[in-house]
């Protein structure tokens, strides 16, 4: 877990950032100019699956993920398909909002990096009605993108609500709302040629593609939880959530043709109104009881997500000429004629219970099963269906 007082220490403003110190977890890629890509233990972490809201909502990660209104940045490492569905194995990456306090917030951030990008952030937070029963906080982030490379510029902005509503001693309502965008020049991935093999390095501040081939994208997060006191140790919680992100992206990869020279050959890809959704609800019960000298935490629960993909491309634009050591300014190129991509739709649904038993001070068994219903269409190809139950037993020492 990376605390808020983290976060601020390390002067973190990227994903990544915040996770640079964590064992096992590491960089994806070389560059993180658009979004990080995370890996841990050197699995990747699913960006439509694996990334969460308040232990919750997947929000999907293809546009850098603000940290002005999170609290702390959490990672689960390992195997999470028995909480989370059909999920890779490399782990959880949660990320917790920032709650309403007690006491009155208003705080103004400005910061500036060595290269000159420069930011405001505004953090408000306030309690009112009848005995401070209802909480809200808000965060707005805005500033310019400079990440030291050539060619390169953008921009980004967040505003991200929480509200919190105390209805009566057992019911609690929770509401996040979150948007953000970005917009900024994205250099080009270079791909090398195995048989050639690896060419010298060159200086990074180098920038292979043109400052009109942009990334710009934006994100709706939308997560609302009721938490229900049923009776001493029981607990009902209902979630239900909905995250998208639409982005239009025109990126470039360069091919290496000659290491001497650096002759290369740039190839130019179109995308469009690129939408990606997740649709997620959630309902748990957990308590806790006593069998004689065994200690018991139960969860009994349902989930289901739907997950949705829709956008456009252009034909892609090979052969541009371009050189490795020496870079040329990269004129625009139009686009082609624009075509739908093929439309994809993933349902995981699941019913889960498990039980943590405590045997004494230093012993624990958790055992859990889920049985999970998966589905997936792409386009009018034919449906994947899949259903499982899946046991998961854990000693703990």
């Amino acid at each position: 877990a990376i605390t808020r007082a983290v976060i601020e220490a390390q002067g973190s403003t990227t994903l990544y950032g915040a996770l640079r110190n964590t064992a096992g977890v590491s960089h994806a890629q070389i560059g993180n100019a658009t979004y990080d890509n995370i890996a841990i233990r050197g699995l990747l972490v699913d960006n439509q699956r694996n990334y969460r809201l308040n232990g919750s909502l997947p929000i999907v990660n293809l546009i850098d993920v603000p940290l002005e209104n999170k609290e702390r940045v959490e990672v689960l490492k390992g195997a999470a398909s028995l909480y989370y569905g059909l999920v890779p194995p490399s782990g959880i990456v949660n990320l917790v909002t920032k709650r309403p306090t007690a006491e009155p917030i208003t705080r103004l951030t400005t910061s500036l990096n060595e290269h000159g990008a420069v930011g405001a952030h505004v953090d408000i937070s306030r309690r009112y009605g009848v005995g401070d029963d209802k909480g809200i906080r808000l965060n707005v982030a805005t500033g310019t993108q400079e990440v030291g490379v050539q060619a390169f510029e953008g921009d980004r902005s967040l505003v991200a609500l929480a509200h919190d509503w105390r209805i009566n001693p057992d019911v609690s309502l929770k509401l996040d709302v979150e948007h953000y965008r970005k917009n900024v020049s994205e250099p080009a991935t270079i791909v090398f040629n195995n048989a050639q093999g690896v060419p010298d390095p060159v200086d990074n501040r180098l920038n292979h593609a043109g400052e009109w081939q942009r990334y710009n994208a934006e994100a709706t997060n939308v997560l609302l939880r009721s938490d229900i006191n049923l009776a001493a140790n029981w607990a009902l919680t209902l979630e239900a959530g909905h995250a998208e992100t639409v982005r239009d992206r025109n990126f470039s990869t360069l091919t290496i043709n000659d290491l001497a020279t650096g002759a290369s050959s740039l190839s130019v890809f179109y995308q469009r109104n690129q939408r990606f959704a997740n649709s997620n609800a959630r309902a748990e019960v957990v308590g806790a009881l006593q069998t004689g000298a065994v200690s018991h935490e139960l969860t009994f629960g349902a989930t289901s997500n739907l997950r949705r993909f829709s956008g456009e491309g252009a034909p892609t634009v090979s052969g541009i000429a371009q050189n490795y050591y020496q870079p040329r300014v990269i004129d625009p190129i139009a686009a082609g004629n624009w075509t739908a991509a093929a439309q994809s739709r993933v349902t995981d649904r699941g019913l889960y219970v498990f039980d943590r038993m405590r045997l004494g001070e230093q012993w624990q068994l958790l055992a859990g099963v889920r049985r999970g219903s998966y589905s997936s269409q792409s386009g009018t190809g034919p449906q994947f269906k899949y259903e499982e139950t899946s046991p998961n037993v854990s000693v703990i020492y």
